[in-house]
């Protein structure tokens, strides 16, 4: 199981962190105790955050946006609009990577605190399907948000990958 923990930073940048506990894969000797998992699971920790949209993988990083639905009701003189997060994960574990895919203004890897933890969400308030956009020999991903403005950020690549998968079914 690995957790995301939200983070508000100097500037009011909302940024999480994610676990890397290791996955006791079915058949294996990964853990101690015993191996039994056929997969992972990830807390989500917003008040009903949910995934509804398709995530994607690109360049070895499970890309999703996350959604929070509006605390507005039918008696609200206000509208609220739902919020969420974009968030970057290593797909084999759900865990955080040793270094964020998320890049800074200045093109580092995001970090949080002073032990450095790699970034593995950044509130966006995205909605639908991550795309990624490659040029200039840089990478960036692009959303949508709830309030129809486009969101977009420098993205670094984790891992070569070879093909891609059909289905999320992952035999081992």
């Amino acid at each position: 199981m690995q957790t995301l923990t939200e983070y508000t930073v100097a500037g009011g940048t909302n940024v999480e962190t994610d676990t890397n506990n290791p996955v006791c894969w079915y058949g294996t000797t990964t853990c101690a105790g015993p191996n039994s998992m056929f997969g992972w699971q990830i807390s989500l920790p917003g008040t009903d955050e949910q995934v509804i949209y398709n995530p994607s993988i690109w360049q070895g990083i499970l890309q999703v946006n996350t959604t929070i639905p509006s605390a507005s009701t039918i008696y609200s003189c206000t509208v609220l609009l739902p919020t969420g997060w974009t968030v970057l994960i290593d797909p084999a574990t759900g865990g955080g990577f040793s270094s964020s895919p998320f890049l800074d203004v200045n093109g580092n890897p995001m970090t949080y605190g002073a032990n450095g933890i790699a970034v593995s969400g950044v509130q966006t308030n995205g909605t639908g399907s991550i795309t990624n956009i490659s040029a200039g020999g840089q990478n960036f991903w692009l959303t949508d948000t709830s309030n129809g403005t486009p969101v977009t950020g420098g993205e670094q690549a984790v891992a070569a990958v070879a093909g891609h998968r059909v289905t999320w079914s992952q035999l081992r």
